[in-house]
């Protein structure tokens, strides 16, 4: 009886140890650095730091610090993201309603003459 007793009571422990030890939610969120290609005419690699201010950075090459920078805006829903940011005088580029896919970790669009682009984010 006393050992039963005993059992029973490591096993109520367990359970009550198992059952709070819930899991953090992890934020999902698209606030972070992305990188990944540009799939048009060149291909080129080239990655994103999105900021909580809903502002974006965008560099164009593989090494952010000499890559080309751009600055811009970004809105986001749920599940897409549109971007727009300026290269130089009058000339601005638009990336309407590109998907957030893979509990935001990843990011797929095209641009308006139909390029592909990917971002994961790092």
């Amino acid at each position: 009886m006393k050992n039963t007793l005993i059992l029973l009571s490591v096993a109520m422990t367990i359970l009550c140890c198992v059952s709070s030890c819930k899991k953090d939610k992890v934020e999902q969120t698209v606030v972070g650095y992305w990188k990944g290609k540009y799939l048009g005419n060149p291909n080129t690699d080239w990655s994103w730091v999105i900021r909580a201010n809903n502002t974006v950075r965008v560099y164009v090459g593989p090494d952010t610090s000499v890559a080309s920078k751009y600055e811009g805006t970004y809105t986001n829903t749920d599940s897409t993201i549109s971007v727009a940011y300026s290269i130089g005088g009058s000339l601005n580029v638009v990336l309407n309603g590109a998907k957030i896919s893979n509990a935001f970790r990843r990011i797929d669009g095209q641009d308006f003459v139909g390029y592909k682009f990917f971002l994961d984010k790092q």
